[in-house]
């Protein structure tokens, strides 16, 4: 669902700043009105379950995860340094974009990377380094990957998900079938990314390893 374009076209000024995206708390007639949106996407397509991808979610997942208790949270969890190369790898991509697709982007409030690139960003925090640099996005990775965590140990249905584990450890997906309330049918075959390591990435890329650890630690203890 490219739900979004909701959140943007209502609120986008709250959550959309000039050099950044940042935390958004969205009010109470906003969250009743995204109920509303996927009622009618429901009615529309006669089903019972409504699923978004949505990068931005992680914003106003605290706000959400208190409003709506029924709703499950799935957070898939990466190794940093494979997540902040393919970022890199990403925004090298889209650098160049032409103004078509620039402006789509714009439309879905997807600024992760590319030429309309804005960072998230939580409390005060200065906004530094070159985003052509394996070092600018894992630092970018470490700031947005404490505020899961402290979202996943603040509310139960939050729930981490180390996604390059469920190619190791087949007990892993029957595990979050349950815990979402579905039959676990056999998944394809996924492949294990391989480690990379981030060039001159440092400090970063050891507090990003760090961070990492106790991200996997806490999904592995809720879905016990």
């Amino acid at each position: 669902a490219l739900d979004e374009v909701y959140w943007r076209s209502f609120a986008g000024e709250s959550y959309i700043l000039p050099d950044r995206l940042a935390p958004h708390t969205p009010k109470k007639a906003m969250i009743a009105g995204y109920r509303d949106l996927i009622r009618l996407v429901l009615l529309r397509t006669g089903k019972d379950r409504y699923l978004s991808k949505n990068n931005n979610m992680i914003l106003r997942l605290p706000a959400l995860a208190k409003a709506m208790p029924e709703a499950v949270f799935l957070v898939p969890v990466r190794d940093p340094v494979s997540h902040a190369m393919s970022l890199l790898s990403q925004h090298r991509r889209f650098a160049e974009a032409d103004a078509f697709t620039q402006k789509y982007m714009l439309w879905l409030g997807h600024h992760e990377f590319g030429a309309t690139h804005k960072p998230f960003v939580w409390g005060e925090e200065v906004i530094s380094g070159d985003p052509d640099t394996p070092g600018y996005w894992l630092t970018r990775w470490v700031s947005a990957h404490y505020a899961l965590l402290a979202a996943a140990r603040e509310w139960p249905n939050v729930l981490l998900v180390p996604s390059d584990d469920l190619a190791r450890d087949p007990a892993l997906w029957p595990a979050i079938a349950r815990r979402i309330g579905i039959e676990a049918a056999p998944l394809q075959e996924i492949r294990a990314m391989p480690e990379r390591a981030a060039p001159e990435a440092g400090d970063a890329e050891t507090e990003a390893r760090d961070l990492y650890a106790q991200l996997v630690t806490q999904a592995r203890t809720d879905l016990a």
